[in-house]
């Protein structure tokens, strides 16, 4: 895959990919690591700017996994500051969030930040709705809804207590879950208060090889039996990612 090029406005050929197409040829090395991250840095320039989902970025990277992941800017990531949405706050932990760590790091890396309204209880992120750019995305989570719209990531994780994950997908045209309320993954989540927990959500596009990965940053896959403190093991959500991304289930069913 060497064609890099691509028309303005327009992501660049290995971000059109679907994701188990993008994972297989950067597995199989016909997709150049290096080649990718370029790629990916070009369209995050220009659709950052555009339409502002991010609060900060790992860009340029090199390498960088197939699957890019953003963290809205109320959960902690090591090696990246918390700033809850404020002008002049910046916590730096030591450590990552605890719901993070299912993410499957061989094939995934967290790349950006997205916005969040002040201390996930404000208004007005200043974020640009990709699809329909006259509806205010909403929600605490708006920029976990626009990053996944605009291309410049392919799941991001927020906080939903009301909607704040659901609200900016479906402004947005993307698919939001409200995937857990384990209690066991709040450690390195902004709380809105003790009495309004906040529920881990995640956003993605609705294209193959996505189901998997989000359910497993949640631990929780729809209709599985989970107590408040425990969800399924780690290791089966894995092995299901990496079967779901070399070969979707569709293709199994046919």
């Amino acid at each position: 895959m060497s064609n890099t090029s691509s028309t303005p406005g327009t992501p660049p050929p290995a971000l059109c990919l679907s994701l188990p197409d993008r994972v297989s040829a950067w597995t199989d090395g016909s997709l150049d690591p290096r080649e990718w991250a370029d790629q990916d840095y070009e369209w995050f320039r220009y659709a950052d700017a555009r339409y502002r989902a991010s609060v900060v970025s790992r860009h340029p990277q090199h390498p960088i996994a197939p699957i890019r992941v953003a963290v809205k800017d109320a959960v902690d990531v090591a090696g990246l500051p918390t700033r809850l949405g404020l002008r002049h706050y910046r916590h730096y932990p030591l450590r990552s969030a605890a719901v993070l760590d299912a993410l499957p790091m061989d094939l995934a890396d967290i790349t950006m930040k997205s916005v969040t309204t002040e201390l996930n209880i404000g208004i007005g992120a200043g974020c640009v709705n990709p699809l329909f750019p006259h509806i205010d995305p909403g929600g605490s989570s708006t920029g976990s809804g626009v990053a996944i719209a605009a291309n410049l990531c392919d799941l991001a994780l927020g906080t939903d207590v009301l909607g704040s994950v659901r609200w900016p997908a479906a402004h947005c045209g993307v698919v939001g879950l409200r995937v857990t309320h384990s209690s066991a993954l709040l450690p390195g989540v902004f709380p809105l208060s003790p009495q309004w927990t906040p529920r881990v959500g995640c956003s993605h596009g609705g294209r193959p090889g996505l189901s998997v990965v989000a359910t497993g940053a949640g631990h929780v896959r729809p209709g599985a039996a989970t107590t408040p403190e425990r969800g399924p093991s780690r290791p089966r959500h894995q092995r299901a990612l990496r079967r779901e991304l070399r070969e979707p289930r569709d293709a199994r069913s046919r």
